[in-house]
This record gives C-alpha cells, sequence and structure tokens, in this order.
C-alpha cells in the first residue's frame, strides 16, 4: 500500500500521506498543521480553480480527511503507529494490489467466500482499508454505504472468529472456550439508520452494545500461518523447542496486531456514526440542565453560609487600640441634644450603612493589604508565593524599625518616616522583577520533588526508614516486586494513576515510580459499575490533557504543573494478551487506552539533577472529553459531598479518593497535587461533621481565651499607677499589654491570637 507520487487527483479510496498531503512534518504542533490546512483549503477549493472543478473537489476533499485525522490526538496517534503499514502494506501473504482487489470488492457489494476454521481471512491489512473517512458520507440503508458496508464487515470477522479452530495440538480455553462463541446471535449487529444507541423494549439489541463488545474483542483465531519454522525441519528436541518458543511468540504478535486493528477501527466508526453523535448530544442537553439547577442551589447555599459567618464573625469582633477613635472633647455632642448616639445618627443619616457593612468580605491579609470573601481564598493565599515575599519584606521593615527605636529614642516616627518610605519604594520594584523571573521553572521543579515547598498538610517530613514502612502498609505489593526492571522482549507496560496504584493488575514483574506530561489528573469521570451506581454516579479520576482542561470552562489551574505522578507496572510477556483483555474490561466504562512516555529519575543516575524518559511508551487508560462518562470541571465543594455519599460495588466512593491520597502521598512525598489532596480534606471536614452529635464552636485563637479581669478595690489599688501605657507606645485590648511601636504590636496580635483577620473600623 505504497504512496502513489503523481500529479494526478488521488483516488478516492487509495492512501497517501496525510502529512505530506498537509505540506507538514511528523513532529510539527496542531497549530502548524492547522495553519497549513487553511492555507492548502484557499489554494485548493475548487471555487479558486475554474475549469478543474472535479480534479480539486477530489483534492479538496482529501485535504479535509488528512485534517480531520490529524488534528484528532487519539486518531492521529492512531495513524503515526500504522503509518508505515498504511503507506508501505508491511504483510508477507498478499501484495498491495491483492488486498486493494478484495477491498473494491467488498466494498461494493460482493459476497465473500464461506469462512473456515483455519484460513486467515480478514486480516490486518483488510482492516486498515476500511479506515477511511470517506466512507461516512454515504448514510443511506444500503449494501454500499456506511452502514451495509460496516455491517458486512462485522458480521464476517464474527463469522471467521465463531468457526475458528485452535492451533493444532491444543484446545481452546478460558474466555476462547466459552459457548457463546460459537453462536452467531451473541455476536452484536452494526444495525441500520435507525438502531436504537440505547436498548428498548422494542429493540432487541442496541448500537452501545456493538461498541462495548467489538471495542474490548479479543480473537480466538490460532494464527498458525504466521508461523515461521516447520517444526518437521528440527534436527533435535532442542532446536525443536527453539522454534515453538518462536512460532508461538509471532502467532502472539499478531493475534495482539489483529485485535488492536479491529479496536480501533470500532472507535474510528463510532467519532463518526450519526447514532452516537444524537446520543451525544442528548445526554448532554440533560446533564448541562441538570448542572446547571445544582450550581443554582449550590451557590444559593454559599451566598447562605457567607452571610452566617460574616455575622458570627462581626459578633466576636474586638477592636485594638489602634482602630478605636479618640475621646470627644465638650461640646463635642452639641448637635445631638436630642440623646441620640452616634451610631443612631449615622444610621438615620444613611440607613443603607448596615448592608454595605454586611456585605464586606470580612477576611483581610494586614501584610499584602488584600481582603478577601472566604476563608478559604484567604487561606490560599497565605500559600502564595507573593505573600511569602511579602511577609519576608514586612518582617525586614520591622527589624530596621526595632534598630532603629533602639538608636533614635521613644518618638521616632517623625524622623525615619522619609527612609521607611524609599525602602518601600525599592522593595515594590524589587518585587515585580521577581515574579516574572523563572516562574514556570520553580513550578515545575517543585511538583517534580527537586526543590521543596511549603507542604499541604501539616504532617514532618518522614525519614527512609518511615517512608519504607509506610509502604509496606499503603502499597504492600510492591514489596516484592523490582525496581526499574530491565523489561523483557513482548512485555508492555500500563501507567497507573488512579486505582491502579494500590490495586495492580494481575501478572506484574516489576514496577518503576514517573510522571507523565501535558496531563493533569481531575475527578470529571463518573461511575456506575465501581464506585457509584446508574442511579447515582460515583466520581473517579481521570487524565485530561492540560491544553483541553484549561480552555474549558470553570476549569481550576493546576497550581503544581502540568504533570502527574504514578506508578509504571511491567506486565509479564507471557500473560500479555490476558492482562490487556482485563484491563479493557476493568476501565470499560468511558476509558480509551493510549500510549505515552513516562518520565522519572531512575536510581544511580540522578546526578545531573534532570529527568529522563524512563518508559518509552506505556499504556495508560484516559477518558476522553468524548466519552459519555466525561463530566468535566466540578466545584470542588460538590465533589467533596458526591464523593461522601456515593457508593458502588467496588465500595463507598470516599474509600477510592482517600486510599489514592494515601498511595500519592507515599509514593512520591514531594510532589504536590491541590485537586486531589484538597478533595481529601474536604472529605475528611464533611465525614467528621456527620459523626459529630453536637456541634462545637471553633476557637478563635490557639492560646486559650484570658481570665476575666479582677474588679475587686485590692486589685485597684495594686496596679494602680502601672497599667498606664508610657506616651507613644501601642496598647493591645485584650490583655494590655504596651509595645515601644505598632510592628511589635501587630507581631504580638498575630502570635498571641488577640484579634481577628480583618481590619473593620468601628463607626465613627
Amino acid at each position: 500500500m505504497g504512496a502513489r507520487q503523481s500529479s494526478e487527483a488521488p483516488a478516492e479510496d487509495a492512501f497517501v500521506d496525510y502529512y505530506e498531503l498537509l505540506e507538514v512534518e511528523q513532529t510539527d504542533s496542531a497549530d502548524v498543521i492547522r495553519k497549513s490546512y487553511r492555507r492548502l483549503a484557499l489554494r485548493l477549493h475548487p471555487d479558486k480553480n475554474p475549469g478543474r472543478e472535479e480534479e480539486a473537489n477530489k483534492k479538496f476533499i482529501k485535504l479535509q480527511e488528512a485534517y480531520d485525522v490529524l488534528s484528532d490526538d487519539q486518531e492521529r496517534a492512531w495513524y503515526d503507529q500504522n503509518r508505515e503499514r498504511l503507506m508501505q502494506g508491511l504483510d508477507e501473504d498478499e501484495d498491495e494490489d491483492d488486498v486493494d482487489a478484495k477491498f473494491q470488492f467488498f466494498k461494493s457489494g460482493g459476497t465473500a467466500p464461506k469462512a473456515t476454521s483455519m484460513a486467515a481471512g480478514i486480516g490486518v491489512p483488510h482492516i486498515l482499508r476500511f479506515y477511511a473517512p470517506s466512507m461516512a458520507k454515504d448514510l443511506r440503508d444500503t449494501d454500499t454505504s456506511f452502514y451495509g458496508t460496516y455491517r458486512r464487515l462485522f458480521e464476517r470477522m464474527a463469522e471467521e472468529d465463531r468457526v475458528a479452530a485452535p492451533y493444532p495440538g491444543e484446545d481452546h480455553t478460558g474466555d476462547l472456550g466459552d459457548a457463546w462463541r460459537d453462536q452467531a446471535s451473541m455476536y452484536p449487529s452494526f444495525g441500520h439508520p435507525d438502531t436504537p444507541y440505547t436498548d428498548t423494549p422494542a429493540a432487541s439489541t442496541s448500537v452501545r452494545d456493538f461498541y462495548q463488545f467489538w471495542m474490548q474483542f479479543s480473537s480466538r483465531k490460532s494464527f498458525a500461518w504466521k508461523d515461521k519454522h516447520d517444526l518437521r525441519d528440527a534436527p533435535d528436541r532442542r532446536v525443536k523447542r527453539l522454534m515453538e518458543k518462536e512460532n508461538k511468540r509471532a502467532r502472539e504478535q499478531a493475534r495482539r496486531e489483529y485485535n488492536d486493528a479491529i479496536r480501533g477501527l470500532a472507535a474510528f466508526i463510532r467519532r463518526r456514526d450519526p447514532r452516537y453523535k444524537a446520543f451525544q448530544a442528548q445526554q448532554q442537553a440533560a446533564h448541562s440542565a441538570e448542572a446547571q439547577a445544582e450550581l443554582a442551589e449550590k451557590r444559593r447555599v454559599e451566598a447562605a453560609k457567607r452571610q452566617d459567618a460574616k455575622r458570627q464573625q462581626a459578633a466576636s469582633f474586638q477592636a485594638q487600640s489602634w482602630q478605636m477613635a479618640g475621646e470627644p472633647d465638650d461640646g463635642g455632642f452639641d448637635d445631638f441634644s436630642s440623646g441620640a448616639s452616634l451610631d443612631e445618627a449615622s444610621e438615620a443619616e444613611d440607613p443603607a450603612g448596615d448592608e454595605d457593612d454586611e456585605e464586606e468580605p470580612m477576611w483581610d491579609c494586614v501584610a499584602c493589604n488584600k481582603r478577601f470573601q472566604s476563608e478559604a481564598a484567604w487561606i490560599n493565599h497565605e500559600r502564595s508565593k507573593k505573600h511569602k515575599k511579602e511577609v519576608q519584606r514586612l518582617k525586614r521593615e520591622m527589624l530596621e524599625d526595632d534598630e532603629m527605636l533602639d538608636a533614635l529614642g521613644e518618638d521616632p516616627v517623625a524622623e525615619i518616616a522619609s527612609e521607611t518610605q524609599e525602602l518601600h519604594l525599592d522593595d515594590e520594584t524589587s518585587r515585580k522583577k521577581d515574579k516574572k523571573r523563572k516562574k514556570q521553572e520553580k513550578k515545575m521543579r517543585v511538583a517534580m520533588g527537586l526543590e521543596t515547598s511549603e507542604p499541604m498538610t501539616t504532617a514532618s517530613p518522614l525519614s527512609d526508614t518511615e517512608r519504607a514502612q509506610r509502604i509496606a502498609k499503603t502499597l504492600p505489593h510492591l514489596a516484592t516486586l523490582p525496581s526499574f526492571l530491565d523489561r523483557p522482549e513482548g512485555s508492555f507496560d500500563v501507567f497507573g494513576y488512579g486505582s491502579l496504584i494500590f490495586k495492580p493488575p494481575p501478572h506484574v514483574i516489576g514496577y518503576t515510580p514517573g510522571y507523565i506530561k501535558g496531563f493533569v489528573r481531575r475527578f470529571a469521570q463518573s461511575s456506575v459499575d465501581h464506585r457509584g451506581t446508574p442511579e447515582r454516579p460515583g466520581r473517579v479520576v481521570t487524565l485530561v490533557s492540560s491544553e483541553h482542561w484549561h480552555s474549558l470552562p470553570d476549569a481550576d489551574e493546576a497550581p503544581e504543573g502540568d504533570i502527574v505522578w504514578g506508578i509504571s507496572y511491567t506486565i509479564d510477556p507471557a500473560y500479555a494478551d490476558e492482562v490487556r483483555a482485563y484491563l479493557d474490561h476493568r476501565e470499560k466504562n468511558g476509558y480509551t487506552p493510549i500510549w505515552e512516555p513516562i518520565y522519572g529519575f531512575r536510581e544511580g543516575k540522578d546526578d545531573d539533577d534532570k529527568p529522563h524518559v524512563l518508559v518509552p511508551q506505556a499504556l495508560v487508560y484516559v477518558g476522553l472529553p468524548g466519552n459519555e462518562a466525561f463530566i468535566g470541571p466540578t466545584p470542588l465543594d460538590a465533589l467533596a459531598e458526591r464523593i461522601a455519599s456515593c457508593h458502588g460495588p467496588s465500595g463507598p466512593n470516599y474509600e477510592y479518593l482517600l486510599r489514592l491520597a494515601e498511595a500519592v502521598r507515599t509514593l512520591t512525598p514531594h510532589s504536590e497535587d491541590f485537586h486531589l489532596f484538597t478533595l481529601e480534606e474536604k472529605v475528611l471536614a464533611l465525614q467528621a461533621k456527620n459523626e459529630t452529635t453536637t456541634p462545637e464552636p471553633l476557637p478563635s485563637s490557639s492560646s486559650p481565651p484570658p481570665p476575666p479581669p479582677d474588679t475587686s478595690k485590692k486589685a485597684r489599688r495594686k496596679t494602680k499607677g502601672k497599667t498606664k501605657a508610657p506616651p507613644g507606645s501601642e496598647v493591645c485590648n485584650v490583655c494590655h499589654a504596651a509595645f515601644p511601636s505598632r510592628s511589635k504590636l501587630f507581631n504580638h496580635v498575630r502570635e498571641q491570637g488577640h484579634a481577628l483577620a480583618s481590619s473593620h473600623m468601628p463607626k465613627k
């Protein structure tokens, strides 16, 4: 199937190199491909080629097909893996002309010969010819249309699989020997244009059944025709065993390629099936209405919570002396002879004053002079790099103030005002320069564990012994497995970023800790078969490309960078097909397999402090945004409530979250995952709230409240003349301690908790 080089327009069904057609390289990005397509579309459009409309129309159709494939990440990956086979037809049994002839005969409505038990039948080269976007143009119900061609193709492959005999001298075992494989009715048909997508009382089969079956299909053909050696030519038993081993490896390789080709073709057809597109649009409309209703209710509840928190905080607020106005002199109340207080007069002049004060945010950052509407936003700000720099700057100023106070005396404010202003301007310029320098590089190095930052939890760092004990408790299956194993021929790796971390597949012979680039881990996949039910689906993690995730509305950011840590498990080559079938069944609810490299740091080779490619290609199951189980971004509070309340056949949903968070924290203690660890905190808080029988008020500070003052005469005589603060000093309004400067008062207030995080002034 080589590419035909000629100036003629390519035939409608001929395969051409999509990269060559778009005049781009295989390594070019999606933006380069899009720009090249737009440029060529303008040049090759039939309207731009008068007199050559027919030829230009054929070229323009091929150009659209090429862009349709290369603009989709999954289809482009599949095309790259099979490009050489598509272009050159790497098959030792038939040449390109034979494959083309059979394809054209079958597509034109011809009937293939009866399937036999040991014949090769339809092979990978034939299946690849049906990987053609142009076939989705004819949507009539005829034998040569989109529905008729694929319906007859899959019926033919089902017939070949049903009558296939085992390898000579062996028997069908396991799933290959099940009785249902001998019944033609157990192989779902592709159906007709009016076939419903889901099961209905009036229809015995559905389109969903077809795709679920063929996207997880595993053939029971023997592939005996792929043997490389004739055992009768073996001179002795040792050579015969080697021949048998090599023949078995060739048969397994052919079976794997055949299964992948059929699964890929089913996924390719589904993306172009009008019945699947209509079902997706219906589901999206239903989910959109439900999501809007849930969002509106959540906003109402959050608004009520904020109002309650503001009222409670306002009731417990105690102003400091530097926040209070001085005592009015005589005659200050001449204009209020009626007896009304200043507050009452203020309310009379501005009736809406209380409402405005009640709506003001109650969480302030004294260091950065910023105000926040919720405690969560204030805590998140305190973790930011900008806040930490501002605190360091404020500390430097306070130390300089203390040194100047010691040198200048009790009233230095007038003498150091100009110097403080100059320091502030210099620090402001320095902060702006530091903000632009190596911000992304720092974030990536922290996320990869090369540098440490403020941990998201309060747990202290673990020693090597403690970490080994934690791994033995959390991930006991790793104790008997070697790490960084040299992979034997025929094996493959599967990357675990969710439940696979703590519940690995069978027949694992080694593991490699590492991370995957360009993705984010989010609880954006519904689960109806493991951690939830169809009536109330749970939530499980999936990998989403960072470019697509950040383009979605209401998508949260990834402070740790667009990398995801996990474990790459190496599968025993003798059980490769069995484990692949197990994984396909386990991840059947909306997950799609792709191949990605795994990065990390190999033991003994990290002296250069740079990551390496540890696994060139690993199997990763991701929930692509196009699948029906993908739900997209969800507010963390609503997500935590759903996870805390859902339960499925595999157990409660919260157990999945907590085990995953503990496993990630144990496996890579220096890595960060804001989405995962924040959900963990919220779910634990919900569980603690549900277990509490009587609510207890939260303490306003870490120190115990001060004892009530002694108002006896003896106490007044004892403290008379000693509690008065010296002139020019600042006094704490709670414990009445005096300080020579406002900076020392601020330190005392924050350390002792003698004021809330607010700077509201009392009414004047």
